[in-house]
């Protein structure tokens, strides 16, 4: 719970869930999550070794982690998820609307950076554009003049008049929710990039690369 944050309870189930599986005889443990949260603990991606997921991929949010050095060496094959996993996307969607509805988010903590999609947001997805600008925006605060700098960086208002101008959104997505986002006006010969900002908590994974990558932007 968001309150409980920053406490170290976390830290604490981590390590208790170690010992029990060092006790239960396991060589290592494996999970998909955040690589940002669990590598300080001392996961390592799975790639390191030979580990890949159900499909025989390697993704960045597949971690392992030995609990006795070596335990793994000589090791590799596939992680594979308990089936009460699998849950398809419109089926989420269906049990969603038995409540009110609300905009969806995650806290930092809760973001699983595993391969994540590039697609046109829609209108629906205006709080989570707004949200992805301004806070990204932070990192500038300081370095942008201050006679220009403004809290919200972007206002609801000035986003809104953006889109009507023919701005154009594009979001990458991870488990649903968008961590970063573009936003491109057609000038003819060239896409004017209004926006390219990531999710402060994901910067630096080559995700603003990604969405510079959508097909038919001519940047110029």
């Amino acid at each position: 719970m968001p309150e409980f944050q920053n406490q170290g309870v976390g830290s604490a189930l981590i390590g208790h869930t170690k010992q029990l599986a060092a006790k239960a005889g396991y060589p290592a443990i494996a999970l998909f999550g955040n690589s940002g949260y669990y590598r300080r603990f001392g996961f390592r991606p799975g790639e390191e070794y030979a580990i890949t997921d159900s499909e025989g991929n390697f993704c960045e949010a597949l971690l392992v982690m030995e609990l006795a050095r070596g335990a793994l060496e000589g090791v590799s094959g596939r992680l594979c998820e308990n089936p009460v996993f699998h849950v398809k996307d419109e089926d989420a969607a269906e049990f969603d609307k038995t409540f009110p509805r609300k905009q969806k988010q995650a806290l930092p903590s809760q973001l699983f950076l595993g391969n994540g999609t590039v697609r046109p947001m829609p209108g629906d997805d205006f709080e989570g554009i707004y949200a992805i600008i301004n806070d990204a925006a932070r990192a500038y605060k300081g370095i942008i003049p201050g006679d220009c700098w403004h809290e919200p960086y972007l206002s609801r208002g000035e986003l809104c008049g953006q889109i009507e101008n023919g701005a154009v959104f594009y979001g990458y997505y991870v488990n649903g929710l968008p961590v970063g986002v573009m936003g491109i006006q057609d000038r003819g010969e060239v896409n004017l990039i209004r926006h390219i900002y990531v999710r402060t908590v994901c910067r630096k994974l080559g995700i603003g690369g990604k969405l510079l990558g959508v097909p038919g932007v001519r940047c110029g």
